[in-house]
């Protein structure tokens, strides 16, 4: 509560009506009492002065409380009916009357400050904003992807200056052995060619390719379902009518990342128009993909061995070119790979004798 503003601005639309509402009787009420003391202690209720024409009263025609909550009604929303009035012999009136004044101004600005903040957010825009339920990875322009679907189901409309962030979260131990339980790790979406600005005028496809850079360079198949991290991607751009910033995330655990998996195309031209069928935005299919990482993908390509699809072989990503030498120009017997699967896709790539 330490943020009163911003606390306002996040509560039910229910509740912050309520707590206008309520502010504005609670002030009222409260220097209607300050008026009605000040009445009081200046005689104005005594029965011999409220029928004598001679006696001059600190507020005119107030003979109670509710007359003195109906003055400080009229004061603080200065209507000024002019039937009741602060009189010239009351210097406590004039007083009170001015910090009323500049009290209502302070509590009637921060009180429409904060139904205009929240009557502008870009909340109910953001809602419009939808991701797959899958990511994908799979090879994309000869590279291997991370992919993510985002569309938006609002018509006429779109994000300005819409800019995508990906971050893969995870527990990592630095060299010091200090445990980081959440550590963010920056997954690059083009920030440096500018690629990771985009325009939603239809459902697009968000990649990023998985390379030396990326956290996902050593994830495999076979290793992704053992993993423990979370992809975040945030999506931030402007409302076209308002200019407000709005943004909005999603996240993917190693269970919502599908292998070797592609989204359906949804775009077709009908008519001489593009059409979309948001029916098939979570729509995947299925190609066969090899099962390794971008780290053995970019080995393999060099005539090397992935260490975790060959039995008997010391091969690591990380080592150096000499231990990769030992496992190219190995002429022990035939190498029996772990599953037929990776047999024939090495056999494809001439890797191995058919």
């Amino acid at each position: 509560m330490a943020d009163i503003f911003t606390t306002a601005v996040d509560i039910k639309w229910r509740w912050l009506l309520l707590v206008f509402i309520l502010a504005f009787i609670i002030t009222w009420s409260l220097f209607g009492f300050f008026w009605w003391l000040l009445c009081f202690f200046h005689g104005d209720f005594e029965p011999e002065n409220i029928d004598n024409e001679q006696w001059q009263p600190c507020i005119m025609h107030t003979y109670s409380y509710i007359g003195a909550f109906l003055y400080s009604l009229e004061t603080q929303t200065t209507i000024g009916y002019g039937y009741r009035t602060i009189s010239e012999n009351c210097s406590e009136g004039v007083i009170l009357l001015i910090m009323q004044s500049i009290l209502a101004a302070f509590f009637e600005s921060v009180l429409i400050g904060m139904v205009l903040a929240k009557a502008s957010r870009a909340k109910k825009r953001a809602e419009t904003i939808v991701f797959s339920k899958y990511a994908c990875i799979a090879p994309r322009d000869g590279r291997l992807s991370f992919m993510v679907r985002v569309g938006d189901i609002r018509q006429n409309s779109f994000l300005l200056e819409a800019h995508v962030r990906l971050y893969m979260v995870k527990q990592r131990i630095t060299s010091e052995d200090e445990f980081i339980p959440l550590s963010f790790n920056d997954m690059n979406h083009g920030f440096d060619t500018g690629e990771d600005r985009v325009v939603i005028t239809a459902p697009i496809i968000l990649q990023h390719f998985i390379d030396k850079s990326s956290p996902l360079y050593h994830i495999s198949k076979s290793s992704l379902l053992r993993s423990d991290f979370e992809v975040v991607l945030v999506l931030e751009g402007s409302v076209e009518q308002t200019g407000m910033t709005t943004q909005m995330r999603t996240s993917y655990v190693p269970d919502e990342i599908m292998w070797g998996h592609y989204f359906r195309n949804m775009v077709s031209k009908e008519k001489g128009q593009y059409v979309c069928n948001f029916a098939l935005f979570d729509s995947l299919y299925e190609k066969e993909v090899p099962p390794f990482s971008a780290c053995d993908l970019e080995n393999i390509n060099e005539g090397f061995l992935p260490k975790e699809r060959v039995l008997n072989t010391s091969f690591d990503c990380d080592d150096e070119d000499g231990d990769k030498d030992k496992v190219k120009n190995n002429s022990s017997p035939p190498i029996q790979f772990v599953n037929s699967e990776t047999t024939r896709w090495h056999q494809a790539n001439g890797l191995l004798e058919k």
